[in-house]
């Protein structure tokens, strides 16, 4: 009963990846700056937050040193990605977009971080996610050019896997949907901060229209909601099922891709995705494998 759950929590989690996809793609079709859509969206997605997850924010003062200097590169990795994320989705299609954040960057930086151990079949498995990288962004053996929004695309799935990454580094003073909770919390005056440098106080809010308004509004209570749902089915199923369960993600991002925008992947892109989406699949169903191979220890 446990895992029906977890695994009904984690595919409501695949439309809410896709539903921040389409309603932030919507957005960038309007007449707002990039960075007043970022921050409006983020306002909305802390108001979101707060009342659904609840965080208690008294508990802050209280965070060793360590967990709050990971913190603040956790917040700064975050605006990065979203920031290249918004960039992405208005550069390309919600289909590449979610081809390339299927990219397994969780494994890479596993390698260097946390010096794990890397075999020949973990290059291959790269190499085949690289390949499909090149399909979807259009690389050229005679120009060697990358389409602009997928290199967007794949930047930003780089710092989304790096700002989860670093929640190992966290105390657990707080729960993982908290702490997401939180960081999302404290990147709403850097990015204000950031609007005021680059388009100026006088762009504040300026070409919002009611459009937009809903949107934003969709967009926030999904990534508020995904915050929750992830976290809860994460813990109900194994690493290989929620992999493999996100991986429709995928599917989901092309029909919206079609339905809402009628941009219609093509071959190349579709099979660039499948290779990135296996690669990412293959490095799940091996690290459980290799988890299983590991000896018992004996209780001490």
């Amino acid at each position: 009963m446990q895992k029906a759950s977890g695994r009904t929590l984690v595919l409501i989690t695949t439309f809410m990846m896709v539903g921040i996809a389409v309603s932030v793609k919507f957005i960038t079709e309007g007449q707002m700056t990039l960075w007043n859509q970022i921050l409006f969206r983020n306002i909305i997605a802390v108001v979101w937050a707060l009342f659904i997850i609840r965080p208690r924010i008294s508990l802050l003062s209280q965070l060793p040193r360590a967990t709050l200097q990971t913190l603040v590169i956790r917040v700064a990795c975050y605006i990065g990605a979203i920031y290249t994320f918004t960039v992405a989705l208005d550069r390309t299609t919600v289909a590449n977009v979610d081809f390339v954040g299927a990219f397994p960057f969780v494994a890479i930086i596993g390698w260097f971080i946390y010096s794990e151990a890397v075999k020949l079949l973990d290059l291959a498995v790269v190499a085949a996610a690289m390949a499909g990288l090149a399909l979807i962004s259009g690389v050229s053996l005679d120009t060697f050019e990358v389409g602009g929004g997928e290199a967007y695309a794949f930047i930003s799935a780089g710092l989304f896997a790096f700002t989860w990454i670093l929640s190992r580094n966290l105390s657990d003073t707080y729960s993982n949907e908290e702490y997401a909770a939180i960081t999302q919390m404290l990147t709403t005056v850097p990015i204000f901060l950031v609007l005021l440098a680059v388009d100026g106080s006088s762009t504040l809010a300026e070409g919002i229209s009611v459009a937009d308004i809903l949107w934003s509004l969709v967009a926030g209570f999904f990534i508020a909601a995904n915050i929750i749902l992830i976290s809860a089915g994460a813990a109900r199923v194994s690493g290989v099922e929620l992999s493999v369960l996100t991986s429709l993600t995928s599917v989901l991002a092309v029909v919206a891709s079609i339905l809402f925008f009628a941009d219609v992947p093509s071959f190349r892109e579709i099979a660039g995705g499948v290779l990135v989406v296996g690669a990412a699949l293959a490095f799940a169903f091996k690290s459980e494998s290799d988890t299983e191979k590991e000896p018992a220890t004996e209780p001490s």
